[in-house]
């Protein structure tokens, strides 16, 4: 094989590898021009066009090919490929070649049984490409081809390679032909696996001084950066393919990353997103499966942008025309239209895709996440039981788990066993991409939209601010929870808003108030200064650390740069709270009303319906009890009355009825009847939420109320015996020194 031809060969590999079929297919034809009628290009040129889905084309070419020694195997398997994906299928050509397949696959010679392993491997069927290699190795096993596709097999085969020697593979190709380009990349891709990037570049580096002209090597230079995180390096690095080349796909998918994930600029993004598709269109116009790569890997990391989800929408839809009878692109269609609250045309492309494929469950979980939306609840519930029958033998998916909580919130079950679906859902979707190297496979896997919605639902069942109790309370489970999966969305993607903004209220609410105020500010500073959910999110932590001048300018800027800011329930909320620790408490109360008039009882539900301005069930709980406060400051003692008993019977049942006893107890207070609001808190056990808050205030009472030091200490005394914290120790030894007994207090904080 002369230099030339094995550079053409590594390049329609690398081209056929990355699935950029047309630039396979343009390598394929220049190469025929080059060699003339050589099979082995025809053959290749035949490949590109069956992997883009034109299948008739494919066949026509492949047709003369049956009968060559060096092709026939490849061009038959790919032949029966080619009718099975047909809308028509002709059983009868598939049995005759099927049959033709089994006879030449005992006499095959090796080259034959290459070709055949390569296309089995670029069409997707990788066991079945092992099977073919092995038996080419067995016949010539010094082969550099054979050794060097063996090498890719089980690349390709990643967890389930039962080989451990693929390094050694490439090593023997590359110690007597050192500029193979297979084998190069093949090394270079083995090292970035395994995370030795260095390793990887000095394979890189090789091959771009060795094929200069070729930006392959430069792409993946780009990739492994990008593995490492290092955005810059990898920012530069796609720069440099631009210089070269201003039409390569990777550089501008990176260039868009980039906006995304490192400078959150979404208005950036989406015209890099624009010039994006502009040429897929022109480079690859019939690569459907790279269009809906594209849709599903930026919709994904884009926090529900606007902008953004125009351009998916455009990419998925390009995809579903290219290849009219895929279900999996058309439901990705119904998809997109869900992210942008498009509900009723979700439902529509949903339901299309099940006429394609009745079993998709992909499209299945759609529709039942569109009537969760409706408030369809009956008919979801029943959807959803049978899809759980259906995928009883595999384990229930991330998405199964996800709308089954949102299903049982809806139907009020039980929170533990709510947050007990979640947590699985969480648990299984990360073992889907476990081990998977960084990069743009492992963003559109890691799906930060989807953790992003089972945060939300997971923080439905926790506190909406820091615990009033002197000392910090334990940080709830599920909380804990929320901050790990906000952890991993925030390292993948560092400048993704809803994420940041996200794990900034999660921190607010377990007492890290400098640490959320770290977060909001780096938002404010360097990614979005106009963000309204920052600046409200910073009203929050202002007025919870005193600063209600501050809270209110924070309020005033939010709203300046977003006006929809006022149809919002909590900006209302927050307004009223710093209204009310300024005395204005009339005011305080008519905000507060008009809060509640557009709170929407609803809460967030399920996938497209983040972007709705909700209350949430303890936002709407605190509006009351804030409400209650008020009217209980303005000395209207009997309206206070009032909204408490409506509050009760609202929140009967839910999480949020604790919290409402422990503001009973303050109103029983006010009317003088001590006994009560001792048995409104002592009815709060050591397993609920709000145990020490009850406890503390408890003291409290009996301390400044009847002046009985002896039950004051005992109700610490028993919040150690119950709940043995360092916390409730701290809490028992500050109980001791208010009341001067500091030998006391020594002991149960030494």
């Amino acid at each position: 094989m002369s230099e030339a031809d094995a550079v053409f060969k590594g390049k329609i590999h690398y081209y056929g590898r990355e699935q950029y079929y047309q630039a396979m297919q343009n390598e394929s034809v220049a190469a025929t021009k080059k060699f003339g009628n050589d099979p082995v290009y025809r053959f290749y040129s035949a490949v590109s066009h069956l992997l883009q889905g034109q299948t008739q084309e494919a066949i026509r070419q492949l047709q003369p090919l049956q009968n060559d020694q060096d092709v026939m195997l490849g061009t038959l398997l790919a032949l029966i490929y080619a009718h099975r994906h047909c809308q028509v299928v002709d059983k009868e050509a598939v049995t005759m070649l099927d049959a033709k397949l089994k006879e030449e696959r005992k006499r095959a010679p090796e080259s034959c049984l290459y070709y055949a392993a390569m296309f089995l491997l670029l069409s997707g069927k990788v066991d079945k490409a092992r099977e073919y290699i092995d038996r080419m190795l067995k016949l010539n096993p010094e082969d550099l081809a054979g050794l060097t596709l063996k090498g890719w097999v089980e690349l390709f085969a990643g967890r389930e390679s039962k080989i451990k020697n693929t390094l050694q593979l490439f090593e023997a190709v590359l110690q007597r032909s050192p500029k193979n380009i297979d084998a190069l990349f093949g090394k270079a891709k083995y090292y970035e696996n395994r995370s030795s990037y260095k390793e990887s570049m000095e394979t890189l580096n090789v091959l771009v001084v060795a094929y200069p002209d070729f930006t392959g090597p430069l792409v993946e230079k780009m990739k492994v950066y990008l593995s490492e995180q290092e955005w810059d390096q990898s920012m530069d690095a796609a720069t440099r393919v631009l210089s070269v080349d201003s039409h390569n796909i990777e550089a501008l998918k990176h260039k868009t990353l980039y906006a995304l994930c490192r400078q959150g600029n979404y208005d950036e993004a989406a015209q890099a997103l624009r010039d994006l598709y502009s040429e897929m269109d022109r480079s690859e116009p019939n690569n459907a499966s790279l269009f809906v790569h594209m849709a599903q890997l930026f919709s994904r990391i884009c926090g529900r942008n606007r902008l953004v989800l125009e351009e998916t929408f455009m990419m998925a839809s390009k995809a579903a025309k290219i290849d009219t009878g895929n279900a999996e692109y058309l439901t990705e269609v119904g998809y997109q239209c869900l992210l942008q609250g498009r509900n009723k045309e979700a439902t529509k492309y949903y339901k299309n895709a099940t006429k394609l494929d009745e079993s998709s469950v992909a499209a299945l979980t759609g529709i039942i996440s569109c009537q969760l939306l409706e408030g369809q609840v009956d008919v979801a519930e029943q959807q959803l039981e049978f899809l759980k029958e259906v995928q009883r033998s595999l384990g229930a998916s991330p998405d199964i788990l996800y709308l089954s909580a949102v299903l049982g919130r809806m139907k009020n079950q039980n929170p533990d066993t709510i947050l007990a679906l979640l947590t699985e859902a969480i648990d299984n979707h990360f073992k889907n991409h476990r081990g998977m190297a960084f990069g743009s496979t492992y963003l559109a896997a890691l799906n930060p939209d989807f953790l992003l919605l089972i945060v939300h639902e997971c923080l439905l069942y926790a506190p909406n601010q820091p615990s009033d109790t002197a000392t910090t309370t334990e940080v709830p489970p599920v909380v804990k929870r929320a901050l790990l999966v906000l952890d991993a969305i925030t390292r993948a993607c560092p400048a993704l808003l809803t994420a940041l903004v996200l794990s900034a209220r999660t921190k607010f609410v377990t007492g890290d108030v400098k640490g959320a105020s770290t977060i909001l500010q780096h938002v404010l500073d360097e990614i979005d200064s106009t963000s309204s959910d920052a600046h409200l999110l910073m009203a929050q932590i202002q007025l919870h650390q005193g600063n209600f001048k501050q809270a209110q300018q924070s309020l005033e800027v939010g709203l300046s740069y977003n006006f929809e800011v006022r149809e919002q329930p909590t900006y209302h909320l927050v307004r009223a709270r710093v209204m009310k620790k300024q005395g204005q408490y009339q005011e305080a109360i008519n905000t507060l009303k008009s809060c509640l008039n557009l709170a929407n009882t609803r809460p967030t539900t399920t996938k497209g319906s983040r972007n709705k301005a909700e209350l949430t069930l303890p936002d709407r709980a605190s509006v009351f009890l804030e409400l209650c406060d008020a009217y209980r400051l303005n000395d209207q003692p009997n309206e206070a009355a009032s909204i408490m008993t409506q509050a009760m019977t609202e929140f009967q049942g839910t999480g949020e009825e604790i919290r409402l006893n422990i503001a009973s107890a303050d109103l029983a207070l006010m009317r003088g009847d001590v006994e009560h609001a001792l048995a409104m808190l002592r009815s709060i056990g050591p397993d609920q939420p709000y145990y020490l808050e009850a406890r503390d205030k408890m003291a409290n009472i009996y301390l400044n109320n009847l002046k009985d030091k002896r039950m004051f200490a005992t109700c610490y005394r028993e919040v150690v015996e119950k709940n043995p914290t360092p916390q409730s120790y701290l809490m028992l030894g500050d109980a001791y020194m208010s009341i001067q007994e500091p030998d006391r207090a020594i002991e149960v904080t030494v």
